[in-house]
């Protein structure tokens, strides 16, 4: 399951690269996310993660976000994800709760 949300983020990550400053990072990787995504807070009976955002395409804004935290970071950018942001891997795809810092790229499970 994993794999498939680090295999698309890796396809938005590939859209940036060192030339780039952050503004413009940050601009590309906003622009794929709402490019490639619809607004939906439940499909099929089914809550929006991050991972839905990212996988399948489709999430509520706190969703869009979360995922955005997760791709900045990875890019090395600092941001401010809503305050409900969770910090695990786990958590950070799955549910809601209160921290502002996105799961780190080399600590992410092999699974």
């Amino acid at each position: 399951m994993l794999d498939k949300f680090y295999s698309k983020a890796d396809g938005y990550l590939s859209l940036v690269d060192d030339s780039m400053n952050d503004f413009t990072k940050a601009l590309v990787l906003h622009d794929a996310i709402v490019m490639n995504s619809e607004y939906f807070i439940k499909k099929d009976g089914v809550n929006g993660t991050p991972y839905t955002l990212m996988v399948e395409g489709w999430g509520k804004c706190e969703d869009y976000s979360r995922a955005y935290a997760y791709l900045l970071a990875q890019a090395g950018i600092k941001s401010f994800p809503p305050r409900r942001a969770r910090t695990s891997r786990a958590e950070f795809l799955t549910s809601t709760s209160s921290s502002a810092t996105a799961p780190s790229r080399t600590t992410r499970a092999t699974t």
